[in-house]
């Protein structure tokens, strides 16, 4: 676990799926021979899976400063190991508080994206999955923020999403994208452009998963693969997925994100009729589920 923390004093993680239920009251031992607990603990039902999306739940609402991105904060929590549904970690009671910066790099980002938008004195559940933390192990955290240094707020523009450098994975592209109302600037791999429809998860969004004849809307850019030179872009939407208005194989890309997601999908050549292969940057904006048929 010593990954997830950069000189954190993280110690551990565990493994599983699922929801958590998580006591926001002070909890006590109920058998002689186990020691008194006088923090929250996460309880563990029964796994049916890996997670596989951060889940936030605020227990508690905060009424002190927001923490936002750039901000110094300083917080108590408690880790709950999914697989064995052992507590692995507590700084909550007789242990410093662990403090340090939402810019993006000093916790996983998980942490990050699970302790933003908390205000001082509020209590949050946050189970996050093992791809935000390393690829150690899915893990429940019940969190508290103590107090909030505030360092200038977010940046201008990133309109409260944490620094977006994403990198460069073969075939995908290194790409750079703060806001999702600028273009995001492409680093192409040296390499010729895949012959198949990829794409790779930028970011994970919550919510309903875009499936056809869903009501969506996207903002995108998308960049001629081999040069990285921007070529079309904008927002679009709200459209029914898989009209084709925005061609086959682009909206095909579009299935399963969430609201709030971000993808890097490359459109081979032999699927835009012989021009060159596009590498697309998109933001799922929001999804409104198709309406049932009589």
């Amino acid at each position: 676990m010593a990954t997830i923390m950069i000189a954190m004093a993280f110690t551990g993680c565990g493994g599983s799926d699922g929801t958590a239920a998580t006591t926001d009251r002070e909890t006590e031992t109920t058998t002689a021979s186990e020691p008194k607990v006088d923090y929250p603990v996460p309880q563990a039902p029964p796994q049916k899976g890996p997670l596989k999306k951060l889940v936030i739940k605020d227990l508690q609402a905060g009424t002190g400063p927001v923490a936002h991105w750039g901000d110094e904060v300083a917080v108590r929590y408690v880790g709950l190991d999914y697989r064995t549904a052992d507590i692995y970690s507590q700084h909550w009671k007789s242990v410093a508080p662990l403090d340090f910066a939402l810019d993006g790099e000093s916790v996983s980002v998980g942490w990050q994206k699970g302790i933003e938008g908390m205000k001082v004195g509020g209590r949050r559940e946050v189970l996050i999955p093992k791809r935000l933390l390393f690829e150690d192990e899915d893990v429940a955290y019940v969190i508290e923020m103590l107090w909030v240094n505030a360092k200038g707020g977010q940046a201008a523009g990133t309109e409260g999403k944490p620094p977006g450098s994403f990198a460069r994975e073969d075939p995908f592209s290194a790409i750079h994208w703060v806001s999702d109302g600028e273009k995001p600037r492409f680093d192409p791999p040296d390499r010729k452009a895949p012959k198949k429809l990829l794409h790779r998860d930028l970011e994970i969004g919550s919510g309903s998963a875009a499936q056809r004849d869903d009501e969506v809307t996207i903002f995108y850019t998308g960049a001629v693969y081999r040069t990285g030179k921007p070529r079309y872009g904008g927002a679009a939407g709200p459209f029914p997925l898989g009209s084709g208005g925005l061609g086959r194989a682009f909206e095909e890309g579009l299935k399963g994100m969430e609201p709030g997601g971000r993808r890097e999908l490359i459109v081979p050549s032999r699927l835009l009729g012989g021009t060159a292969a596009i590498d697309y940057a998109i933001a799922m904006k929001s999804v409104a589920p198709a309406a049932k048929k009589p």
